[in-house]
């Protein structure tokens, strides 16, 4: 009896967690797994060679997670002060990881041969493409005071992915 009164209480708190309401830690969460990706990527443009296999998967994980990203602030409605003060503090430090990861890909450029060039390309203008759609639900459900740094923060994001696609689409 004990053991199905536990089990039940189990499923009514797994239920009651699936409807729950999105929080702007959900937000949060989201930029930092982002960050996890973003790391991944530095971690193979570290590798000897060019891995465009990991590269494309990495592509998909980081679109992946802007896209839960732009969900999640979107469900969220709108942040309050402090919630979007910690957003945007650790999006900066997202963008700081962008920007030296891009610089990284950048320095790569001339080991990428022939059609991987157009590969990695568009790659970057995918990710730029959901990174634009993220930074636009995040700096919405900003407080008023909030939206022109958070904008700016996004916009250090676009720009370094940007000038990379723009090398490797040349």
């Amino acid at each position: 009896m004990r053991f199905f009164t536990t089990l039940t209480a189990i499923i009514a708190l797994a239920t009651l967690s699936i409807g729950a309401p999105l929080t702007s830690r959900d937000v949060i969460n989201d930029i930092t797994e982002a960050r996890q990706v973003v790391a991944i990527l530095r971690g193979h443009l570290g590798d000897s060679g060019f891995n465009v296999i990991a590269l494309a998967k990495d592509n998909l994980a980081m679109t992946a997670i802007l896209d839960r990203i732009t969900k999640d602030a979107s469900d969220v409605n709108a942040f309050n002060e402090a919630d979007a003060t910690e957003i945007i503090s650790r999006t900066s430090q997202l963008a700081s990881e962008v920007e030296t990861t891009t610089a990284a890909l950048i320095a790569k450029n001339d080991s990428v041969q022939g059609i991987f060039r157009n590969a990695v390309a568009q790659g970057l203008q995918s990710i730029i493409n959901h990174a634009k759609a993220a930074g636009n639900a995040v700096v919405k459900d900003c407080p008023a005071d909030k939206k022109a740094e958070a904008n700016r923060v996004y916009l250090r994001i676009a720009n370094s992915l940007s000038q990379a696609e723009k090398t490797f689409a040349s």
